[in-house]
């Protein structure tokens, strides 16, 4: 496992120079490797199962948050719905993000579930307003899409 794009480029690169080596097989693989695209034949790589082997519950929506750092500012109002519990939090989304419990009007609504996927920032939210896992008007979402994803996919 390497921490680094860089290192895991130079990490697969030397166990395919190894002698008599044919192929390497990787488990839990960043989905957002680089390695395909250092290769000679980027078709020779091949992805056989794709997972990506985290569940989160979100306990307390404005510590979860908080806890994160978000590459743009913006502020967004997200209801939560979990099982009769409705918590409603103001997320001030930026390096240094801050998120508390607020009685302001929600920009977007989702069952805990939904947020848990939004935290990783695995997945944009326009899919999930498509499919019906977050509500909010066409601008809010747009500006969830701004804000919620993270640089690179959980794993």
């Amino acid at each position: 496992i390497a921490t680094t794009d860089a290192a895991r480029v130079r990490l697969h690169g030397h166990l395919l120079t190894i002698d008599l080596t044919t192929s390497v097989r990787l488990d839990r693989a960043d989905l957002g490797d680089p390695t395909p695209f250092a290769l000679t034949d980027a078709r020779a790589y091949r992805t056989v199962a794709r997972g990506d082997w985290l569940w989160v519950r979100v306990l307390d929506p404005a510590a979860a948050l908080a806890a994160r750092s978000y590459e743009h500012e913006d502020r967004l109002v997200i209801e939560v719905h979990d099982r009769e519990e409705v918590t409603t939090v103001a997320l001030d989304a930026g390096v240094a993000a801050s998120c508390s419990i607020t009685t302001e009007e929600p920009d977007l609504v989702c069952p805990a579930s939904t947020l848990g996927s939004l935290l990783l920032g695995g997945v944009r939210p326009s899919a999930l307003a498509t499919i019906g896992r977050l509500q909010g008007d066409v601008d809010a979402v747009r500006r969830a899409d701004r804000v919620l994803p993270a640089a690179r996919p959980p794993v």
